[in-house]
């Protein structure tokens, strides 16, 4: 942990990035191999499209989007939530109005495969959650300091 507060934030971008991209191609793995309607697998590839997609475009777009919504006071509770492995609450998010449409692709993503698999790859994929989570709220305290 001491070692993320001291590197650079473009370091921290670059391992963001790589989680992000990392769970990204962990859900899509899964995804093959569960049983998913037609029209969620549409959804989830739409959502694993636009989340590469802004990688790809801008590699600041992903961590900024994830700390802006940790800042949201209405979400003040998600990393806490997370680490507890409240998949109710993470659940509950799609239903909120106070959620970023930018930030419900990765909610759509991880909670139709989530509710599809075992606990221990829930846990994993909650794990990868929690990784992004530490990520955005260091790149958020970088960012406020800077100004």
């Amino acid at each position: 942990m001491d070692n993320l507060l001291k590197a650079p934030t473009d370091e921290i971008i670059m391992i963001f990035n790589d989680e992000m991209n990392n769970m990204i191609n962990q859900l899509m793995h899964i995804a093959k191999y569960i049983k998913m309607e037609p029209e969620e697998s549409v959804m989830i590839t739409n959502s694993k499209n636009k989340l590469t997609n802004a990688l790809t475009v801008n590699r600041i777009l992903c961590i900024e989007m994830y700390a802006k919504f940790l800042l949201n006071d209405d979400f003040s509770d998600f990393f806490d939530n997370i680490k507890s492995r409240n998949y109710t609450y993470f659940y509950s998010l799609l239903d909120r109005k106070e959620l970023d449409k930018e930030f419900t692709d990765l909610v759509i993503l991880v909670e139709t495969i989530s509710h599809k698999v075992d606990d221990e790859t829930k846990d994993s994929i909650f794990g990868y959650m929690e990784n992004l989570s530490l990520l955005a709220t260091i790149y958020a305290q970088k960012m406020l300091t800077k100004n």
